[in-house]
């Protein structure tokens, strides 16, 4: 508890005492606003809602990835092996990547940080690939065959041998990109940085947690990090049947502090929810099923204990779950035309509401796979501290790209020319109670985004604390 002035005998509080309360609104960026998966299946985030898209070239099992420029405009997509261009054409250069369309995590697609053209896509192989286990990476130019792109480097080794699993998450500094994997007969995973400079020859090796060896089954299985950075964790399909949460360090690219959740057949999807509370975790054999885990349930035993079931599917293996543009959790069905969704899924138990036939994808169907991303899109980030009626609020913001300019408007026009800032971490002091719509304008790469977060504040009652002691 703060110290208390001899002079000062009342306070406003707020539950108990006086503590500061620190407030995150996760916003997603349009670059994951298209989705192409499955049987030439897709749907379009961009009216806010998914739509089905019908008009996709990608055919595959599993893997696959899609990227969108910062409008929310499709630039490519691909499976691994094959990259299509805007037009659902076969881009330029774009086919003999050493990806495979049945593996996990087949691709996933980077823009190099500090170029708007300039775009890394990294490929890992399926399980049973006779052809070696590498990880690699291809480059694609933008600004050629006007404007659809071309592949100008490709198959670039990195490593090896390494899973079917990959994600990406933003470095702390909010410009560089984390490249996650994971090798076999081995317990490390591997952070290669992405920077203006290009990738990592040699990542930052982690030994930690499961030791994945054989059978090959053991390498099958998403491998997720968290929207905003904290944790990665892995589903391990084979007869490990498990999954594994870890801590991570957006600094450093080190992986720590691994909790198993054992005894899971068929684990395969894994995904976390906006505020990095919840880990979702699938099965798709035996019952196909989604279990949720509380990550803020304390120690490791009371975060294991949690696990709770959400949600079964009767007809369809569950495949994927992904995150997406709109805050829910999206989750793919083997052979069907729907896509699942978790629609609340920072809520507890099954207040995340997950609908088996959410969204219908027009008559294509979904497999196992759904694009895999960097995390981080789905987290630009108003947060906030201060919310008591006479305080100064704190505002803050963290996207996954450099800010050239931002403006706030906190929604308070009675306080005239202090309504609006354009500090990256304004302060405010509201006028009166209530609630508060406040926009931050952010120009990133010459483009214009507009994020806005609700503000309650809080004219909270003086309470009597007595004499001083």
């Amino acid at each position: 508890m703060p110290y208390i002035a001899s002079s000062m005998k009342y306070c406003k509080l707020f539950l108990l005492f006086s503590f500061t309360f620190f407030f995150v609104n996760c916003i997603s960026q349009n670059e994951a606003n298209n989705w192409y998966f499955g049987d030439n299946a897709g749907v379009d985030f961009s009216s806010g809602s998914p739509v089905a898209l019908v008009d996709g070239a990608l055919n595959t099992r599993e893997g696959c990835a899609t990227i969108s420029d910062f409008n929310g405009n499709l630039l490519f997509y691909t499976e691994g092996t094959t990259i299509w261009n805007a037009n659902h054409q076969v881009m330029d250069n774009g086919t003999g990547l050493f990806g495979d369309f049945s593996s996990t995590q087949s691709a996933i697609i980077v823009r190099k940080p500090g170029s708007g053209d300039l775009y890394y896509v990294f490929t890992v192989p399926a399980a049973y690939d006779p052809n070696g286990a590498n990880l690699y990476y291809s480059l694609v130019d933008m600004s050629l065959d006007g404007g659809l792109g071309s592949v100008t480097v490709k198959n670039t080794y990195l490593l090896d041998p390494v899973t079917e699993r990959i994600t990406a998450v933003s470095h702390s500094n909010g410009v560089d990109v984390w490249v996650v994997t994971h090798t076999r007969n081995s317990d490390s995973y591997y952070s290669f940085l992405v920077s203006a400079s290009g990738v990592s020859a040699s990542g930052v090796v982690s030994s930690v947690g499961t030791y994945q060896g054989d059978p090959v089954s053991n390498y099958v299985g998403y491998l997720k990090a968290s929207p905003l950075g904290n944790y990665v964790a892995c589903a391990m399909h084979g007869t490990l049947a498990r999954f594994e949460l870890c801590s991570f360090d957006r600094s450093t690219g080190v992986v720590s502090n691994p909790i198993s959740f054992t005894g899971y057949v068929g684990a395969y999807g894994i995904e976390f929810s906006p505020n990095e509370t919840r880990l979702y975790m699938g099965v798709i054999r035996n019952q196909a099923e989604i279990f949720q885990a509380d990550l803020t349930a304390g120690s490791p035993t009371g975060i294991i204990n949690s696990v709770t079931s959400i949600g079964v599917s009767p007809t369809y293996e569950m495949g994927a779950m992904q995150l997406g543009p709109d805050q829910k959790i999206y989750v793919s069905l083997d052979f069907s035309d729907f896509l699942g969704v978790i629609n609340s899924p920072n809520l507890l138990g099954n207040a995340c509401g997950f609908v088996n036939d959410a969204v219908f994808l027009d008559g294509k169907n979904g497999r196992l796979g759904l694009p895999t991303f960097i995390q981080s899109y789905f987290s630009a980030n108003i947060t906030y501290e201060n919310t008591c009626f006479g305080e100064t609020t704190n505002f803050s913001i963290q996207t996954s790209d450099p800010i050239q300019s931002i403006l706030w408007n906190f929604g308070d026009p009675a306080s005239g020319s202090n309504n609006t800032s354009t500090l990256e971490n304004p302060t405010h002091v509201f006028t009166a109670p209530g609630t508060y719509t406040v926009t931050a304008t952010v120009v990133i790469d010459g483009v214009s985004q507009d994020f806005t977060t609700d503000v309650q504040i809080i004219d909270a009652p003086p309470i009597n604390l007595g004499p001083d002691q």
